[in-house]
C-alpha cells in the first residue's frame, strides 16, 4: 500500500521521509528495499539514497502509520517523599517516553513522547551497532539530544531504562562486544552522569544496569514492579524481546531476536500484522508452514509472513526453553494492544497460558526506583543477584525448539 507525501524544502529527502514516518530497516545502507519512493509518474527508487533538498511530492511504498507509544500512569503505593522533581525515562529501541514526576507526592506532572532518532540508522539493534562501529559517537549524540528535548523544568534526578544496546549507545560505551557472540559487555553496570555534562536540566542522570547479553535495564525496571511466582514469566515484546522466568528462586532471563515485526510502523506496531495472519490462517489463506495460498489477502506478502514467523518462533522458543508454565505478564506496547486470541492463534503465546498485560513495565519500574532512593541500590542488587542470563542459542535443544516453533499449526 502506498501513500503520497508533500514534503517541504530544507533537508535531504531521506531525512524528510524519516520525519514523516518512513522506516529505513537496514539503516540506510540500500540493501533491503524497504524505503522505496517515487516522484509522480516516475520509477521507484530507494529513499535512503535520495539527496534532493527541494520541496517535493512523492509516493512511498511503505504502509506508514504513526507508532503507538505506550505511557504508564499506574499508581505506586510505595514512595519516599522528597523535595523537587524527577524524570522517569523509557529509552526504547523505537519510541521514547519521559515522565516528569513530583518527588513528594509521586504524581506524574507531564508526559512527553518521541521517536528514537537512531531508527534512522536501522530498525533493528544489530544495524545500529554496525553503524556505530563505523560512525562512533553519532548515535550517542542523537539520543542524548532527543531525550534532553523531552525534558522541561529543572529536576533532581532522571532515571533511564533501556536495553543493553540502548544503555551502551546512550552512555557512549563501546558496542563492539555486542556485535558478535557471546554478546558479553564488560560494562553492564549502572552508569551515572552529571546533568550539566549532557546539557540536561537535572542534577544527576542514572542509567539502569543490564543483566547480560541484550537483557538490559528496561527488564531490570520491569522486574522491580512485576513480582513473579514460580513458573511465571515477564515477557517484553518488541524489536529486542526479553523473556524472564522465575525458577527455583532464580530469574532466568534471555533475549530473543524478534526483529522489527512487533514494532513496524508498516503494520501499526505489528498488531495489525498478527491480526491479518491470524485471520488468514482461519480462512485457509496461509498454510501452517507459513506459505501463502493463491487467495492471499491484499497487502500481505510472503516476506511479511516469514518476518512474523521468525519473530514469534524466537519468543515461543524462549518460553519453552526457560520452562514458563505459569502466568505470562506481557509488557510493552505490542503486548498491550495485540489481541490475546490472535497471539495464541499464531503460536506466539502458549494456548493455555494465563495472560496479564502489564503495560509499560520498564517506565513504571524507572518511576518506582526514582521514588524510592534509599531502597534503590538494594532493590537493584537483589534483582541482579537473582537474575541469570541464558544464551538460548548456546543450548543444545535450541535449534530444534526454534524450528518447531516456526509452524503456525
Amino acid at each position: 500500500m502506498s501513500r503520497t507525501l508533500h514534503l517541504p524544502t530544507g533537508a535531504p529527502l531521506a531525512d524528510r521521509l524519516f520525519a514523516a514516518g518512513v522506516e529505513f530497516p537496514c539503516g540506510g545502507e540500500g540493501h533491503c528495499g524497504g524505503c522505496r519512493y517515487r516522484l509522480p509518474e516516475g520509477d521507484w527508487d530507494l529513499g535512503c539514497q535520495a539527496r534532493t533538498t527541494a520541496a517535493v511530492t512523492v509516493e512511498i511504498e511503505q504502509w506508514s502509520a504513526p507508532p503507538l507509544v505506550l505511557t504508564d500512569e499506574a499508581h505506586l503505593d510505595s514512595i519516599e517523599p522528597q523535595d523537587g522533581l524527577g524524570y522517569a525515562i523509557d529509552l526504547g529501541s523505537t519510541t521514547l517516553v519521559a515522565q516528569r514526576v513530583d518527588l513528594r507526592t509521586g504524581e506524574i506532572l507531564k508526559i512527553r513522547t518521541g521517536i528514537n532518532p537512531q531508527t534512522r540508522r536501522g530498525a533493528d539493534i544489530m544495524s545500529r551497532i554496525a553503524y556505530d562501529l563505523q560512525h562512533p559517537g553519532e548515535l550517542t549524540e542523537a539520543i542524548r539530544r532527543q531525550l534532553g528535548a523531552l525534558l522541561g523544568r529543572p529536576a533532581r534526578t532522571a532515571i533511564i531504562a533501556g536495553n543493553t544496546a540502548m544503555h551502551h549507545l546512550f552512555c557512549g560505551l563501546s558496542v563492539e562486544p555486542l556485535a558478535a557472540v557471546p554478546f558479553r559487555s564488560p560494562n553492564p553496570g549502572t552508569q551515572r552522569f552529571a546533568g550539566k555534562d549532557l546539557d540536561w536540566p537535572v542534577d544527576e542522570v542514572i542509567v539502569l544496569p543490564s543483566i547480560g547479553g541484550f537483557v538490559g535495564g528496561d527488564t531490570v525496571a520491569g522486574l522491580a514492579v512485576t513480582p513473579l511466582s514460580e513458573g511465571d514469566a515477564l515477557v517484553d515484546l518488541g524489536t529486542n524481546s526479553e523473556v524472564c522466568v522465575a525458577r527455583g528462586g532464580r530469574l532466568l532471563c534471555a533475549s530473543t531476536a524478534a526483529g522489527p515485526a512487533f514494532e513496524s510502523r508498516q503494520f501499526r506496531r505489528g498488531t495489525h500484522l498478527v491480526e491479518s495472519v491470524a485471520a488468514a490462517l482461519d480462512a485457509g489463506q496461509i498454510l501452517p508452514s507459513g506459505r501463502l495460498s493463491a487467495t492471499a489477502p491484499d497487502g500481505l506478502t510472503q516476506a511479511h509472513v516469514r518476518q512474523l514467523q521468525l519473530a514469534k518462533a524466537a519468543v515461543a522458543a524462549g518460553l519453552r526453553l526457560l520452562d514458563a508454565t505459569g502466568t505470562l505478564y506481557i509488557a510493552g506496547a505490542f503486548g498491550n494492544y495485540v489481541r490475546e486470541s490472535d497471539a495464541k492463534r499464531i503460536g506466539l503465546l502458549p494456548a493455555q497460558a494465563p495472560i496479564h498485560a502489564v503495560g509499560n513495565a520498564a517506565l513504571r519500574g524507572a518511576r518506582f526506583l526514582l521514588l524510592n532512593p534509599s531502597r534503590r541500590e538494594q532493590i537493584l542488587k537483589d534483582l541482579l543477584t537473582r537474575a541469570e542470563h541464558v544464551e538460548l542459542a548456546a543450548l543444545p535443544e535450541f535449534q530444534d525448539t526454534y524450528a518447531g516453533a516456526m509452524s503456525f499449526a
